[in-house]
């Protein structure tokens, strides 16, 4: 297991006990990342009803992070500045072809714009992984997302230039 949380230890949670989990991770790639981190703006792919990531997000509460599936990076703590909506930007990430994102919910950073990312070895004792261990579920309970906070806060790197942080253009972002 190499201290990893196996997924059986959450898998037998109550739904309910899942669906109000403090944090969630989302997902992006190299091709997705920036916009992401520079839209203040996460997304799912298409489907008919809300996903369960999305559901009972609480605006200034539900934490989320954002983990790159392509270089094993995770970027954050962010907050959920919005309730998850329909095609919020519906422009985002049309440079993806093929792919859509249209439920979406806008994000904050709770470090005066900083976004920190730390590799995910870093933090893997805290995830609770698939059956490949590679895979992790994106629902994250209190102490899972404070100790992730820390951990990017306290070991992670600020991401941008070495000559600072970088930073949240939160004015383009207000409506």
């Amino acid at each position: 297991r190499n201290g990893r949380r196996d997924r059986s230890e959450r898998h037998n949670e109550p739904e309910s006990r899942r669906s109000s989990a403090q944090g969630r991770v989302m997902f992006c790639t190299r091709e997705t990342e920036r916009e992401c981190i520079s839209r203040s703006l996460f997304g799912t792919m298409e489907q008919s009803t809300l996903p369960k990531v999305l559901a009972d997000v609480v605006v200034k509460v539900t934490q989320f992070f954002l983990f790159n599936v392509q270089s094993r990076v995770f970027f954050g703590p962010f907050l959920a500045a919005s309730t998850p909506s329909w095609n919020i930007e519906p422009d985002a990430w049309a440079s993806v072809r093929g792919r859509t994102f249209p439920w979406q919910v806008r994000v904050e950073t709770e470090r005066r714009g900083i976004v920190y990312e730390i590799r995910e070895q870093a933090l893997a004792h805290l995830l609770s992984y698939k059956n490949d261990n590679k895979r992790f579920e994106q629902f994250l309970d209190a102490t899972q997302t404070r100790e992730l906070c820390s951990l990017l806060v306290s070991k992670g790197r600020p991401v941008g230039s070495s000559q600072g942080a970088f930073q949240h253009d939160r004015s383009r972002h207000t409506r």
